[in-house]
Formats: C-alpha cells, structure tokens, sequence
C-alpha cells in the first residue's frame, strides 16, 4: 500500500510516570497554573510540557515528558480531585458540589460558563 495513504501513528499520551506515579493519562497545564501551585523553584524546574495527574490515589502532582515529578503534597493549596473538597479550578474558586448543585438546579448556562472560564 502506498504510505501516502496510510494514518501517521498518534503521538503517545502523557501518562503519569511510574514507578512514583500510577501511570494514568495527564491532563495538560498551563504555567500560570503551576506558578499558582508551585514554590517558584520547583515551577522553574518544568519548561515544556506540563500535565496533571487527576488520580485521587496518585501521590503525583505535576509531570513533564521528562520523567520530573511534584508530589502532591508540596502543593500550595488542595487540587481536586486528588482532595475532593478542593475547587476544580483555584483560579475560580469554584468546587465540584457548586457545579453538581448548579446542575441539578438545572442552571445550564452557568454550568457552561463555569466551565469555559476554567479552560
């Protein structure tokens, strides 16, 4: 078969390092969001890209491509869902119950607005 008509394989996802992560996929970040959580030495540590580990069970943070690592605990403040209570989003301030009770309620549009201004 001709190559031209063949799919280029994906670029492998991110996954949490193991053996000190529990290897499930990253989730992209931006640096504001590490400047937010992070001591400015360990932000200055991640140049490229940066992912979030969302594994409640992980004790990993933050992960690059790299192999580097933030463990959890060295966060400035809780990061949902790893602690449930924790906003989604620190920037907003916003937690989980807020958007399930808004939902619930049945107030869509501040539920899209809520998650447009965490993106």
């Amino acid at each position: 078969m001709n190559k031209a008509f063949m799919k280029e394989p994906e670029a492998p996802l991110p996954r949490c390092p193991t053996p000190k992560g529990c290897g499930s996929l990253g989730t992209p970040v931006g640096p504001a969001t590490l400047v937010a959580q992070l001591s400015p030495e360990a932000a200055k540590e991640f140049s490229g890209a940066v992912f979030y580990c969302a594994n409640p069970g992980c004790p990993v943070a933050y992960f690059d491509d790299w192999g580097r690592t933030v463990p959890a605990e060295a966060l400035r403040a809780g990061a949902w869902p790893k602690e449930p209570e924790a906003p989604i989003c620190s920037c907003l301030g916003v937690t989980a119950d807020v958007i399930i009770e808004e939902a619930l309620a049945g107030k869509r549009d501040t539920v899209l607005k809520i998650i447009e201004q965490a993106r």
